[in-house]
């Protein structure tokens, strides 16, 4: 359940043991890219990722936004080698990574929640709270960040080449290895009373330096339950943790976007991946079009397989209905 008025509490470091570096289950997807997030899609589409979870007999509740988080990252992460890149240089989003590749996901959860609040013993550990609550679990990746009513910095050029292209659309948070060259770029929309005011994000931008940036996923919100929308080869599909649903469904970014409020935008540095850096014309927002390089990545073989072997999935899998019942969906609205 979303609680847009919660701040979970922090909790001193913690160290966690770090995966053996030849663990083969680091690399379980074997493949990157569509293919390998397709494969994610077809053999887990009623167990992926699924509300609630344990800690030992502790019930965890309402877990809708932090599920909605590890998958837009975890798929990401399948997604582009330049993230998965970014993931792996941490023990710990490396660790959280494997759990989830490993479909761990009660010790992917749990991990994750280790650096942001002091679990309580207590029959049920209610996770509900907003997006932001989860943002600080990105810390040890941050390269560069400014909200959206703080003046640019000056500190670094970043802020001016590449930053200042998002900042209409909300606070703005860069992942990467060097502040230079951001992996991806974290965009919160929830920015309060100037919500309104912020513009709406787009499918593209590019920065002063000709990289591109496009828009991989959101995570949306609607009657305090949140659900994560991602692209593949300009298909979006939506994720939502609701047991009694599928766990991945189509979904139509013009049409069904409306019924959504947008709480955070992921782009990826998609110059780097596809074209190791090597400048382009242009600068600015820009839409996409039939040349875009997320579709130059995917050849149309690509596209039909995935869609054909989608749609006869869906049909042939009734939706599972194995969740708890003090799951997130349950929650009526406020």
């Amino acid at each position: 359940m979303m609680d847009n008025n919660s701040s979970l509490q922090p909790k001193r470091r913690c160290e966690y043991p770090s995966p053996n570096n030849e663990d083969p289950k680091l690399d379980n997807p074997a493949n990157s890219g569509p293919p390998a997030v397709l494969m994610l899609m077809t053999g887990a589409m009623s167990s992926y990722l699924r509300a609630g979870g344990l800690r030992g007999s502790q019930q965890l509740i309402n877990t809708c936004v932090l599920d909605a988080i590890l998958a837009a990252i975890h798929i990401c992460y399948i997604k582009h080698p330049i993230v998965k890149s970014l993931l792996e240089s941490n023990c710990e989003f490396r660790l959280i990574m494997c759990y989830l590749n490993c479909e761990n996901y009660n010790d992917a959860k749990l991990l994750w929640l280790r650096k942001l609040t002091r679990l309580p013993n207590s029959n049920q550990i209610d996770i509900a709270g907003s997006v932001k609550d989860h943002l600080p679990r990105f810390a040890q990746l941050v390269c560069a960040q400014v909200d959206y009513r703080q003046e640019t910095p000056n500190d670094h050029a970043i802020y001016e080449t590449t930053l200042s292209k998002f900042r209409a659309f909300g606070n703005v948070t860069a992942l990467g290895k060097d502040e230079s060259n951001p992996a991806l770029i974290l965009v919160d929309c929830d920015v309060g009373d100037d919500r309104n005011l912020v513009s709406p994000l787009v499918p593209c931008v590019e920065d002063d330096l000709n990289r591109t940036f496009e828009l991989d996923f959101l995570l949306l919100g609607r009657e305090r339950h949140m659900v994560m929308c991602f692209s593949i080869c300009g298909i979006w599909f939506l994720y939502d943790d609701d047991p009694a649903k599928p766990a991945f469904q189509r979904f139509n970014y013009e049409k069904d976007l409306q019924d959504y409020t947008i709480y955070l935008g992921g782009y990826v540095n998609k110059s780097e991946e596809y074209y190791h850096g090597v400048p382009e014309t242009g600068a600015g927002t820009m839409p996409f079009s039939s040349g875009s390089k997320q579709e130059e990545s995917c050849s149309s073989g690509t596209v039909e397989d995935l869609l054909l072997t989608f749609n006869h999935l869906q049909c042939a899998s009734p939706p599972s209905r194995s969740g708890s019942p003090t799951d997130d969906v349950q929650m009526s609205s406020d």
